[in-house]
């Protein structure tokens, strides 16, 4: 009897489609958001384009989506080098962890130099502006901590994570087909939210610990000879709690999270705001008499009212 041998078993194309699209998005979460330690040219997306013809036309069209025509004929979908541009994005998002200063405009060593690439300073394509802004952003971010360890004056939140950006990322995330783009970026974006969502929460906290600060400052400076006047609203130490939950719940609301997804801020976000200083300075303020026990609790339990309860229970007792 002739052997015959089986036709080999083919994939519908809808399904390597989607499973080209999960992958693809797994690749780019880890190097956009954890930059593991590889070498820059190395490209799983390679691996894609070489399995077999199918493979590689879904590969192709989920590079254009992301890509646009940055690298992919429209007409003919013919491919050109694309690994310069993601050498180039993967080596900036690996300097905004390392090297974060060096991105500042006023910084003393020289800005890498992949910034001046077209594709950073110029992004047309989705993934382009996505990659463009985190990598602005998480630079900004760790520059604000790798400078509060120095010099808390240099400190500015105002450049983390901004409106005008976060604004292009969604822009740029809804521009990518509905039927794949949580898929291709749905981590990505995750991430993004929620550090946009504890750095907004920073930037509250830091200009409520500012305020108190001053005040004080102003209070010991005067020999406690000065008018009171209320920049902040009165908060019960009671109603910290109810306060606190109310406020997550906005924050959350307004990036698209549950409460729980926002991330605790942790020992280094608490410098950069000064929650140290500011603290002791509460306890200077409350030893000169008891006259002010009661303010240094209001202006206490206001700071208290942005940090949930572990957090108030790891801070501030």
């Amino acid at each position: 009897m002739q052997y015959v041998p089986k036709p080999a078993l083919r994939l519908p194309i809808e399904l390597i489609y989607t499973i080209l699209a999960m992958s693809m998005g797994d690749y780019l979460s880890e190097i956009m958001l954890e930059c593991p330690p590889v070498a820059d040219d190395w490209d799983a997306t390679l691996t894609f384009l070489h399995v077999s013809r199918s493979f590689r036309s879904c590969t192709i069209k989920l590079l254009y989506h992301l890509w646009g025509d940055t690298f992919i004929h429209e007409r003919t979908s013919a491919l050109s080098n694309y690994k310069p541009t993601y050498a180039t994005f993967r080596r900036l998002t690996r300097l905004a962890r390392t090297k974060p200063l060096s991105f500042s405009a006023g910084a003393a060593h020289e800005k890498p130099r992949e910034l001046s690439a077209r594709a950073v300073r110029h992004p047309i394509s989705p993934l382009a502006r996505i990659w463009a802004a985190l990598v602005r952003n998480t630079a900004a971010a760790n520059a604000v901590l790798a400078d509060a360890d120095n010099d808390r004056v240099h400190v500015d939140f105002e450049d983390v994570y901004v409106a005008e950006d976060l604004q292009v990322v969604a822009e740029s995330y809804a521009e990518v087909p509905a039927g794949v783009r949580a898929l291709l970026l749905g981590r990505v974006m995750h991430c993004t939210m929620t550090q946009a969502a504890i750095w907004t929460k920073l930037k509250a906290l830091s200009a409520t610990v500012t305020s108190v600060f001053r005040f004080l400052t102003l209070l010991l400076e005067a020999g406690g000879q000065l008018e009171l006047r209320a920049e902040l609203p009165e908060i019960t130490e009671d109603a910290v709690a109810q306060v606190s939950r109310d406020k997550h719940a906005s924050l959350a609301d307004v990036f698209s999270l549950a409460v729980e997804d926002i991330p605790p801020m942790l020992a280094k976000h608490a410098v950069a705001v000064g929650l140290d200083m500011v603290l002791f300075l509460l306890e200077l303020v409350e030893s000169e008499g008891n006259a002010y026990v009661e303010l240094c609790q209001m202006m206490r339990s206001y700071i208290a009212s942005y940090l949930t309860e572990s957090e108030r229970e790891h801070y501030l007792q």
